[in-house]
């Protein structure tokens, strides 16, 4: 009975979607390499991805980040060497507690940027106005909590820490100055340009809930599975009404321990990798005013080290495809580094990198 209960669970779970108001600006796009190979909307629910930029995606991920992190991605269009996308930020976690904050990119900005250089302006006949680098960029903060995780570091309750190994709620607030420079008009009647750059404020609340039911069954004692399904919630627009917009996804994880499947192996490889492979599936859609899409992803990790990743919009002909190595030594340092090639149609590719470093101070000098 107790596993015809759970499975009920799991389904209820699958069907709730969770949903996200407004895609950030300067784009919907995830700033992580590792989200943006599973489609234009992603991230939102992979409580995995500890890199600072993908908190870009939902604020509520905070609450699983451990000690200080710093992230950086690059990016260039192949056809377009002009147009060039950078992000930078820095995360902090303890206790089920954590915060980020925008570090300073190679475009000399804060958080996130898009920069195209040289960009042409053409008055109402067709003649050449003038060319300027036209650039957009968001510096987002971001706070989050992982309620059940904090309460149990500051209270001795066995009931509430039993139900930590199968489930925990995080919530968290983000919020940020996004910046647009002059605009160039393409040929229109008129030159539509603002002479005074464009700031607006946008905002948001976010919520993970993780289930994590084969974990508390005998499943795992015949199948040495681990299990862990997300769904999560992300409101913007709560001071701000400023570029909205609705996400709704969920992502499935499973993973085979590292100690059952070979334990001849796990002394030697327990401190760097827990699992012989995981494998994380997500789907997520998204509509606004002006687009309605969805994505889904699939990732394959060989040892915590070797991921292999595809995915895509599902409007799209062609799957993205990227490459992520991590190095981590017990939960004291961890290094990450992600490739993606994107399809962005026209025969145009675009190439995102970015890496990680963390460093858990906690546990590096108090335990």
């Amino acid at each position: 009975m107790k596993r015809e209960i759970l499975l009920v669970i799991v389904i209820i779970i699958i069907c709730i979607p969770s949903y996200t108001l407004n895609c950030s600006y300067p784009s919907y796009h995830s700033p992580s390499a590792f989200d943006r190979v599973f489609g234009s909307v992603s991230g939102c629910c992979n409580i995995w991805n500890t890199n600072p930029l993908s908190v870009w995606s939902n604020p509520a991920k905070l609450g699983y980040h451990r000690g200080f992190s710093l992230g950086y991605s690059s990016a260039n269009d192949s056809n377009y060497n002009e147009i060039s996308y950078r992000a930078a930020y820095i995360t902090y976690g303890y206790k089920g507690m954590g915060v980020m904050l925008p570090m300073i990119n190679s475009h000399g900005k804060f958080g996130y940027s898009y920069k195209e250089n040289d960009r042409i302006e053409i008055d109402e006949d067709g003649n050449l106005v003038k060319t300027a680098d036209y650039y957009d960029s968001s510096s987002q903060f971001a706070f989050g909590f992982n309620l059940l995780e904090i309460y149990n570091n500051y209270n001795t309750n066995e009931l509430t820490s039993d139900w930590q190994n199968f489930t925990d709620l995080s919530m968290g607030y983000n919020g940020g100055i996004a910046y647009e420079s002059n605009t160039p008009n393409y040929g229109t009647s008129e030159i539509e340009g603002n002479e005074d750059a464009k700031y607006n404020y946008s905002d948001g609340l976010g919520m993970v809930l993780r289930i994590s039911p084969l974990n508390e069954t005998n499943f795992k004692e015949y199948y040495y599975l681990k299990a862990d399904i997300i769904t999560a919630m992300d409101l913007n627009g709560i001071i701000s009404s400023y570029n909205k917009s609705f996400k709704s996804g969920f992502s499935l994880r499973l993973a085979a321990d590292l100690e059952k499947y070979l334990p001849e192996y796990y002394d030697v490889l327990s401190d760097i990798s827990k699992n012989v492979v995981t494998m994380y599936i997500s789907y997520e859609t998204c509509n606004s005013n002006e687009f309605q899409f969805s994505s889904s992803g699939i990732e394959l990790t060989f040892l915590d080290i070797l991921s292999l990743r595809t995915g895509k919009d599902d409007d799209a002909e062609k799957y993205n495809f990227g490459i992520g190595l991590n190095f981590q030594y017990k939960d004291y340092y961890q290094f990450q580094l992600n490739i993606a090639l994107l399809d962005k149609g026209d025969f145009n590719n675009q190439v995102y990198l970015d890496i990680m470093l963390n460093v858990n101070l906690s546990h590096l000098f108090f335990h």
